[in-house]
C-alpha cells in the first residue's frame, strides 16, 4: 500500500523488486483462474451433451402446437411412436402407435433442424437451363 501512494504522489515507480513480484504473482494467479475456469466449462459441456444427445432409440419425429403453452408431439421410443401432450405442468401420453399407423415424411421440412442448406436454397433458385446460368443466358 505504501509503494503504491509512493506512485501516486511522486509519479516515480518504486526501485524495490517486492511489487513487481507482486504484480507478477497477481498475473500469473489470475491465468491460473481463467485456465481453470476455462476447463471446468468445457468439462461440463462435454457431460451435459452427453446426457443430451441423439441416442439410436429416441427421436423425436413431429410437433404441433395447439396454443403457446399447448404441444403435441410424436417420439420414436425404439419401435414404438408415442403420441405426447407436453404442457408447462405435465406430460402426458395420448396414444401408442405402431410403425405402420405413422405416416413419416420421406424428406424433411423446411423448417427441420437436420436439412441441409444446400437443399433449402435450391427450391428458391431458379433451375438453369442445359448447364448455363440465368446470367449467361442474358448476355
Amino acid at each position: 500500500m505504501e509503494n503504491f501512494i509512493y506512485v501516486l504522489s511522486t509519479g516515480n515507480w518504486p526501485a524495490s523488486g517486492a511489487m513487481l513480484g507482486q504484480f507478477f504473482r497477481i498475473i500469473f494467479i489470475t491465468a491460473a483462474i481463467a485456465l481453470l475456469a476455462y476447463y471446468a466449462t468445457k468439462l461440463l459441456a462435454t457431460r451435459g451433451r452427453a446426457r443430451f444427445s441423439r441416442g439410436a432409440n429416441l427421436q423425436h419425429i413431429e410437433t404441433i402446437a395447439v396454443t403457446a403453452h399447448v404441444m403435441i408431439q410424436l417420439v420414436r421410443a425404439g419401435e414404438k411412436y408415442l403420441v405426447l401432450g407436453v404442457t408447462k405442468e405435465r406430460v402426458n401420453v395420448l396414444a401408442v402407435l405402431t410403425k405402420e399407423e405413422i405416416n413419416e415424411p420421406d424428406e424433411p421440412e423446411m423448417g427441420a433442424v437436420n436439412v441441409p442448406f444446400n437443399k433449402i436454397l435450391s427450391r428458391f433458385l431458379p433451375q438453369a437451363k442445359d448447364g448455363q446460368r440465368d446470367e449467361d443466358l442474358n448476355e
